[in-house]
């Protein structure tokens, strides 16, 4: 499921997007907005995956808007000056509506942010990743993971607050995702992220209240974690 906002100083142009979103399936739209301070509050509270924007509004461009924000979501521009269509160039927008748009024209916008997101790599510089779960693609926090899990052709990311999203991904592909600087590779079947790492000794280590062996293969890089660390 794709978590979109929208920014329009104009309330009926976010009542008719609002119209235009509930009809489409994979598209939430979980807030709208005419002042760019509220939009800014809920990004920063929320985990959000597109940012409907429109350009021209009094108090602030959107231009400057979307600069400003430090963990940028996608971004579809909106707007009713044509002109402006340049912008979507330079903010690296997936799409550009002009209003107003037709339904039709909506989906094929959201047909490129769901293909912009199957493709997202995990940005070790941002701090976070995109995985793919049957809910839809979600935005995972490096910060969040405790543990990941192999299961056969799956595997489950353990996350804290209890949480745990099951993926279709090798052991391998999230490994090499992750920065190894903050994950180490304890056992065939476990990836630990070393922040979380409790207690540790030359044959387990506890993360949050689990227990995980320390698999032969892998015990030299995990006792030269441990020298380092002391």
């Amino acid at each position: 499921m794709i978590k979109a906002i929208a920014l329009d100083d104009e309330p009926l142009a976010l009542e008719v997007l609002q119209q235009l979103c509930s009809t489409l399936p994979g598209l939430q739209l979980e807030a709208v907005f005419t002042k760019a301070t509220e939009a800014i509050d809920f990004i920063k509270a929320h985990k959000i995956d597109l940012l409907f924007l429109d350009i021209n509004m009094p108090s602030i461009s959107g231009l400057n808007f979307y600069k400003s924000l430090s963990d940028p979501p996608l971004l579809i521009l909106t707007t009713a000056y044509q002109e402006y269509a340049v912008h979507a160039f330079e903010l690296n927008a997936v799409d550009y509506l002009l209003k107003p748009f037709t339904p039709e024209r909506l989906q094929q916008a959201i047909g490129k942010v769901q293909e912009k997101l199957k493709t997202l790599p995990a940005d070790r510089e941002s701090g976070y990743l995109w995985l793919k779960t049957d809910a839809g693609h979600v935005k995972i926090s490096f910060d969040e993971i405790l543990w990941i899990e192999s299961l056969d052709n799956y595997i489950k990311v353990h996350l804290t607050g209890e949480r745990a999203k099951l993926v279709r991904m090798t052991m391998k592909a999230i490994q090499e995702a992750l920065p190894p600087t903050k994950f180490i590779r304890v056992h065939r079947s476990y990836l630990v992220a070393i922040s979380k790492i409790r207690q540790i000794s030359a044959t387990e280590l506890i993360v949050g209240d689990m227990k995980i062996t320390i698999g032969s293969l892998y015990k030299k890089e995990v006792l030269e974690l441990i020298n380092r660390k002391l």
